[in-house]
């Protein structure tokens, strides 16, 4: 459905529409390459969205855009509830959609569930070297060869 609404505003290419959707979610949403590949591949086979070849600089960029199907889809939505999921069992694209999202928040979640034990690991592997550090500069000692603090 983001997808869908990014492309109601312009045609872009699948960066475009990554660096939109982080903007648009304030940053909830940062979509990596792969799984944006797979919802835009899905939401293509359905005849939801449809791409060009066009040249950029040194490459050539598949400009997607939504048109026909994805429009109705996408005010279908907004009828339906404003953008609220669909009462009726069969979600459709929106489904693989969300579970894109919802992948890329739980690797995100994962990611600094493992980067705060990893710092909680080295804080207690620090801890008491700090604890000598924090003594030392109490005590006031240096270390042999190095000049004394303050005025000479």
């Amino acid at each position: 459905m983001l997808i869908l609404k990014t492309l109601a505003l312009e045609p872009m290419h699948g960066y475009g529409i990554s660096v939109r959707i982080e903007q648009m979610s304030k940053g909830v949403f940062r979509l990596n390459a792969g799984s944006l590949f797979l919802a835009i591949q899905r939401l293509e086979r359905d005849g939801l969205i449809d791409g060009e070849w066009k040249p950029v600089k040194t490459q050539a960029v598949k400009v997607l855009h939504s048109d026909g199907k994805g429009r109705k889809r996408l005010d279908s939505e907004h009828e339906n509830g404003a953008g609220k999921w669909p009462q009726s069992p069969n979600f459709g694209g929106f489904i693989g959609v969300s579970y894109v999202f919802a992948q890329n928040i739980a690797t995100g979640l994962r990611s600094l569930v493992r980067r705060n034990k990893v710092n909680r690991e080295l804080d207690e592997e620090l801890a008491p070297t700090s604890r000598w550090l924090q003594w030392k500069d109490e005590a006031g000692l240096e270390p042999e060869g190095s000049a004394p603090h303050g005025p000479a």
